[in-house]
């Protein structure tokens, strides 16, 4: 995870990982409320699908944006924008 000041003065998360990203048809869909990229799981296995569209609805009220992209070669990506003062 990074936390830093982009260019404009807003306030940036940036969470990443190494693992093998999201499917492309996917990486839309990541904050739509109940989706779930994994189909195995479900509200008896865990989770009810509900927080990132949570925290893309947060963002956006604030007047920010939630990013997601596939990293090269490996990874994904999950950023968190918001407006500085």
């Amino acid at each position: 995870m990074r936390v830093y000041r982009g260019a404009s003065g807003e306030a940036v998360v940036d969470v990443t990982d190494e693992g093998p990203g999201v499917a492309p048809d996917q990486l839309e869909r990541l904050a739509a409320p109940f989706f779930r990229a994994d189909e195995a799981r479900s509200s008896e296995t865990g989770g009810a699908g509900l927080g990132l569209a949570i925290a893309q609805a947060i963002a956006e009220a604030h007047g920010g944006r939630l990013e997601f992209a596939n990293r090269t070669p490996r990874g994904f990506s999950a950023k968190l924008t918001l407006p500085g003062k």
